[in-house]
Protein backbone atom coordinates (compact mmCIF):
# COMPACT_ATOMS: atom_id res chain seq x y z
CA UNK A 1 0.00 0.00 0.00
CA UNK A 2 1.08 3.60 -0.51
CA UNK A 3 0.13 6.81 1.28
CA UNK A 4 -0.96 9.24 -1.41
CA UNK A 5 -1.03 7.64 -4.87
CA UNK A 6 -3.53 4.77 -4.95
CA UNK A 7 -7.22 5.49 -4.18
CA UNK A 8 -8.50 3.77 -1.05
CA UNK A 9 -11.30 2.30 -3.16
CA UNK A 10 -8.64 0.18 -4.90
CA UNK A 11 -7.77 -1.43 -1.56
CA UNK A 12 -11.37 -1.57 -0.31
CA UNK A 13 -14.00 -1.59 -3.10
CA UNK A 14 -16.81 -1.29 -0.53
CA UNK A 15 -15.72 2.28 0.17
CA UNK A 16 -17.45 4.72 -2.16
CA UNK A 17 -18.78 8.24 -1.84
CA UNK A 18 -21.79 9.48 -3.77
CA UNK A 19 -19.36 11.31 -6.07
CA UNK A 20 -17.38 8.87 -8.27
CA UNK A 21 -14.73 11.51 -8.96
CA UNK A 22 -14.11 12.08 -5.25
CA UNK A 23 -14.01 8.31 -4.69
CA UNK A 24 -11.31 8.02 -7.35
CA UNK A 25 -9.21 10.68 -5.60
CA UNK A 26 -9.31 9.82 -1.90
CA UNK A 27 -6.07 8.22 -0.68
CA UNK A 28 -4.95 6.83 2.66
CA UNK A 29 -3.20 10.11 3.42
CA UNK A 30 -6.44 12.03 2.84
CA UNK A 31 -8.30 9.82 5.30
CA UNK A 32 -5.57 9.73 7.95
CA UNK A 33 -4.81 13.46 7.90
CA UNK A 34 -8.51 14.35 8.35
CA UNK A 35 -8.75 16.12 5.00
CA UNK A 36 -12.16 14.74 4.08
CA UNK A 37 -14.91 17.34 4.21
CA UNK A 38 -17.03 17.43 7.33
CA UNK A 39 -20.14 16.33 5.43
CA UNK A 40 -18.86 12.77 5.83
CA UNK A 41 -19.82 12.98 9.49
CA UNK A 42 -23.56 13.30 8.94
CA UNK A 43 -24.49 9.65 8.58
CA UNK A 44 -26.03 9.06 11.98
CA UNK A 45 -29.50 8.21 10.65
CA UNK A 46 -28.14 5.38 8.48
CA UNK A 47 -29.90 2.81 10.62
CA UNK A 48 -31.49 4.74 13.49
CA UNK A 49 -35.24 5.52 13.66
CA UNK A 50 -36.41 8.81 12.20
CA UNK A 51 -36.47 10.83 15.41
CA UNK A 52 -34.17 9.33 17.96
CA UNK A 53 -32.83 6.09 19.34
CA UNK A 54 -32.02 5.26 22.95
CA UNK A 55 -29.24 2.87 23.88
CA UNK A 56 -29.73 1.57 27.42
CA UNK A 57 -27.52 -0.44 29.75
CA UNK A 58 -27.95 -1.27 33.41
CA UNK A 59 -27.06 2.16 34.74
CA UNK A 60 -27.44 4.84 32.09
CA UNK A 61 -29.39 5.78 28.98
CA UNK A 62 -27.82 7.64 26.06
CA UNK A 63 -30.20 9.27 23.62
CA UNK A 64 -28.89 9.70 20.08
CA UNK A 65 -30.69 12.39 18.08
CA UNK A 66 -30.97 12.15 14.33
CA UNK A 67 -29.10 15.37 13.60
CA UNK A 68 -26.18 14.70 15.92
CA UNK A 69 -23.23 16.02 13.88
CA UNK A 70 -20.87 13.11 14.30
CA UNK A 71 -20.85 9.65 12.78
CA UNK A 72 -18.83 8.00 15.54
CA UNK A 73 -21.82 7.18 17.76
CA UNK A 74 -23.78 5.64 14.91
CA UNK A 75 -21.25 2.79 14.75
CA UNK A 76 -21.60 1.94 18.44
CA UNK A 77 -23.72 -0.83 19.91
CA UNK A 78 -24.90 -1.91 16.45
CA UNK A 79 -25.08 -5.37 14.95
CA UNK A 80 -23.91 -4.39 11.47
CA UNK A 81 -20.51 -5.48 10.20
CA UNK A 82 -17.83 -2.90 9.47
CA UNK A 83 -18.08 -3.58 5.76
CA UNK A 84 -21.84 -2.96 5.75
CA UNK A 85 -21.38 0.28 7.67
CA UNK A 86 -18.74 1.39 5.19
CA UNK A 87 -21.04 0.56 2.26
CA UNK A 88 -23.58 3.06 3.60
CA UNK A 89 -21.18 5.98 3.23
CA UNK A 90 -22.02 6.08 -0.49
CA UNK A 91 -25.56 7.26 0.32
CA UNK A 92 -24.44 10.45 2.07
CA UNK A 93 -24.28 13.74 0.11
CA UNK A 94 -20.75 15.14 0.18
CA UNK A 95 -19.04 18.28 -1.01
CA UNK A 96 -16.62 17.22 -3.74
CA UNK A 97 -13.68 19.12 -2.38
CA UNK A 98 -10.91 18.10 -0.03
CA UNK A 99 -10.27 20.49 2.83
CA UNK A 100 -6.93 22.10 3.61
CA UNK A 101 -7.93 22.22 7.29
CA UNK A 102 -8.52 19.45 9.79
CA UNK A 103 -12.07 18.05 9.76
CA UNK A 104 -11.76 15.45 12.50
CA UNK A 105 -13.45 12.26 11.37
CA UNK A 106 -12.85 8.93 13.11
CA UNK A 107 -14.92 6.96 10.60
CA UNK A 108 -12.33 7.63 7.90
CA UNK A 109 -9.80 5.97 10.22
CA UNK A 110 -12.14 2.98 10.37
CA UNK A 111 -12.19 2.90 6.57
CA UNK A 112 -8.39 3.14 6.39
CA UNK A 113 -8.01 0.34 8.93
CA UNK A 114 -10.44 -1.91 7.08
CA UNK A 115 -8.62 -1.18 3.80
CA UNK A 116 -5.32 -2.29 5.34
CA UNK A 117 -6.98 -5.38 6.80
CA UNK A 118 -8.47 -6.23 3.40
CA UNK A 119 -5.07 -6.03 1.72
CA UNK A 120 -3.42 -8.11 4.45
CA UNK A 121 -6.24 -10.67 4.46
CA UNK A 122 -6.62 -10.61 8.25
CA UNK A 123 -8.81 -8.60 10.67
CA UNK A 124 -7.44 -5.20 11.69
CA UNK A 125 -6.89 -6.46 15.25
CA UNK A 126 -4.65 -9.29 14.03
CA UNK A 127 -2.84 -6.99 11.60
CA UNK A 128 -1.92 -4.52 14.35
CA UNK A 129 -0.82 -7.39 16.60
CA UNK A 130 1.40 -8.85 13.87
CA UNK A 131 2.93 -5.57 12.68
CA UNK A 132 3.19 -3.54 15.90
CA UNK A 133 2.42 -5.29 19.18
CA UNK A 134 4.50 -8.42 18.60
CA UNK A 135 7.62 -6.87 16.98
CA UNK A 136 7.78 -4.17 19.67
CA UNK A 137 7.07 -6.56 22.54
CA UNK A 138 3.93 -4.80 23.77
CA UNK A 139 2.35 -7.40 26.02
CA UNK A 140 -0.34 -5.19 27.56
CA UNK A 141 -1.90 -3.86 24.35
CA UNK A 142 -4.95 -5.34 22.70
CA UNK A 143 -8.46 -4.74 21.41
CA UNK A 144 -11.97 -4.89 22.91
CA UNK A 145 -13.20 -4.49 26.46
CA UNK A 146 -13.88 -8.21 26.60
CA UNK A 147 -10.25 -9.09 26.00
CA UNK A 148 -9.06 -6.46 28.48
CA UNK A 149 -11.34 -7.83 31.20
CA UNK A 150 -9.56 -11.19 31.01
CA UNK A 151 -6.53 -9.55 32.60
CA UNK A 152 -5.98 -9.82 36.34
CA UNK A 153 -5.56 -6.04 36.55
CA UNK A 154 -7.63 -3.64 34.48
CA UNK A 155 -9.44 -0.33 34.83
CA UNK A 156 -13.23 0.02 34.86
CA UNK A 157 -15.31 3.17 34.29
CA UNK A 158 -17.30 4.86 37.05
CA UNK A 159 -20.01 7.50 36.85
CA UNK A 160 -21.14 10.12 39.35
CA UNK A 161 -24.00 12.56 38.89
CA UNK A 162 -22.65 15.55 40.81
CA UNK A 163 -19.47 16.98 42.28
CA UNK A 164 -20.90 16.41 45.76
CA UNK A 165 -21.43 12.73 44.98
CA UNK A 166 -17.83 12.47 43.80
CA UNK A 167 -16.51 14.06 47.00
CA UNK A 168 -18.63 11.68 49.02
CA UNK A 169 -17.41 8.70 47.02
CA UNK A 170 -20.82 7.87 45.57
CA UNK A 171 -19.97 6.28 42.21
CA UNK A 172 -21.77 3.82 39.96
CA UNK A 173 -19.61 1.26 38.18
CA UNK A 174 -20.42 1.08 34.47
CA UNK A 175 -20.32 -2.17 32.52
CA UNK A 176 -17.60 -2.90 30.02
CA UNK A 177 -19.22 -3.18 26.60
CA UNK A 178 -18.24 -3.56 22.97
CA UNK A 179 -19.37 -0.11 21.87
CA UNK A 180 -16.14 0.72 20.03
CA UNK A 181 -15.46 -2.66 18.41
CA UNK A 182 -16.87 -1.61 15.03
CA UNK A 183 -14.49 1.37 14.98
CA UNK A 184 -11.46 -0.55 16.24
CA UNK A 185 -8.99 1.29 14.01
CA UNK A 186 -10.08 4.60 15.53
CA UNK A 187 -10.10 3.78 19.22
CA UNK A 188 -10.89 0.31 20.52
CA UNK A 189 -7.39 -0.32 21.83
CA UNK A 190 -6.31 -0.75 25.45
CA UNK A 191 -2.86 -0.55 27.01
CA UNK A 192 -1.06 0.39 30.22
CA UNK A 193 1.18 3.32 31.11
CA UNK A 194 4.44 1.45 30.57
CA UNK A 195 3.65 0.27 27.04
CA UNK A 196 2.25 3.71 26.14
CA UNK A 197 5.55 5.24 27.27
CA UNK A 198 7.45 2.68 25.20
CA UNK A 199 5.27 3.50 22.20
CA UNK A 200 6.09 7.19 22.69
CA UNK A 201 9.79 6.36 22.66
CA UNK A 202 9.41 4.35 19.44
CA UNK A 203 7.64 7.28 17.76
CA UNK A 204 10.29 9.78 18.87
CA UNK A 205 13.02 7.37 17.72
CA UNK A 206 11.42 7.14 14.25
CA UNK A 207 10.43 3.50 14.60
CA UNK A 208 13.57 2.28 16.37
CA UNK A 209 13.61 0.41 19.67
CA UNK A 210 16.76 -0.21 21.70
CA UNK A 211 18.88 0.84 18.72
CA UNK A 212 17.12 -1.56 16.31
CA UNK A 213 14.88 -0.34 13.50
CA UNK A 214 11.58 -2.19 14.05
CA UNK A 215 9.06 -0.05 12.18
CA UNK A 216 9.61 1.68 8.86
CA UNK A 217 11.54 4.88 9.51
CA UNK A 218 10.00 6.45 6.42
CA UNK A 219 6.53 5.37 7.48
CA UNK A 220 6.82 6.89 10.95
CA UNK A 221 8.29 10.05 9.44
CA UNK A 222 5.23 10.38 7.20
CA UNK A 223 2.91 10.24 10.19
CA UNK A 224 4.93 13.10 11.73
CA UNK A 225 4.89 15.21 8.56
CA UNK A 226 2.27 17.95 8.30
CA UNK A 227 -0.41 17.28 5.69
CA UNK A 228 -3.33 19.41 6.90
CA UNK A 229 -3.69 22.72 8.75
CA UNK A 230 -5.10 22.69 12.27
CA UNK A 231 -6.73 25.79 13.79
CA UNK A 232 -6.30 25.74 17.57
CA UNK A 233 -8.94 27.36 19.75
CA UNK A 234 -6.26 29.01 21.85
CA UNK A 235 -2.77 30.14 20.82
CA UNK A 236 -0.07 29.91 23.48
CA UNK A 237 2.81 32.33 22.94
CA UNK A 238 5.29 29.52 23.70
CA UNK A 239 3.89 27.46 20.84
CA UNK A 240 4.64 27.74 17.12
CA UNK A 241 2.93 30.16 14.77
CA UNK A 242 0.87 27.42 13.14
CA UNK A 243 -0.19 23.84 13.77
CA UNK A 244 -0.35 20.97 11.33
CA UNK A 245 -1.86 17.52 11.38
CA UNK A 246 0.21 14.58 10.25
CA UNK A 247 -1.45 11.16 10.40
CA UNK A 248 -2.68 10.50 13.90
CA UNK A 249 -0.62 13.33 15.39
CA UNK A 250 -1.01 17.07 15.85
CA UNK A 251 2.33 18.70 15.11
CA UNK A 252 3.42 21.82 16.96
CA UNK A 253 6.43 23.28 18.73
CA UNK A 254 7.00 24.35 22.31
CA UNK A 255 9.85 26.74 23.12
CA UNK A 256 11.76 25.53 20.07
CA UNK A 257 11.14 21.80 20.62
CA UNK A 258 9.10 19.58 18.33
CA UNK A 259 5.79 18.69 19.94
CA UNK A 260 3.67 15.70 18.90
CA UNK A 261 0.27 15.41 20.53
CA UNK A 262 -3.28 14.25 19.99
CA UNK A 263 -5.60 16.60 21.90
CA UNK A 264 -5.36 20.37 21.93
CA UNK A 265 -8.46 21.93 23.46
CA UNK A 266 -6.36 24.29 25.57
CA UNK A 267 -2.63 25.04 25.97
CA UNK A 268 -0.59 22.54 27.93
CA UNK A 269 -3.56 20.36 28.91
CA UNK A 270 -3.17 17.57 26.38
CA UNK A 271 -3.14 14.07 27.88
CA UNK A 272 -0.97 12.78 25.01
CA UNK A 273 2.13 14.89 24.56
CA UNK A 274 5.52 13.83 23.23
CA UNK A 275 8.39 16.30 23.07
CA UNK A 276 11.66 15.75 21.25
Amino acid sequence: MDWDTTPVNTYLPEFETNDPVLTSQLTMQDLLSHRTVRTFAFILCAYLPCKESSVTDQTTTITLHQNFPDLDLSWMWGNETRRNLIKRIRHVPVVSKLSSKVNYNNVMYCVAGEAAANVAGVPIEQLVHNKIFKPLGFSSMGFTMGEMSKSSDFAVPFLTETYEDAVAGRFVELPLDGAAEKSAAAGDMYSNVLDLARWGQVVMNEGAQNGKQILSKEGVAMTLTGHTIYDPKVRDLDRGLSDQYGMGWLLDSYKGNNLYEHSKDAPDTSPYVLTR
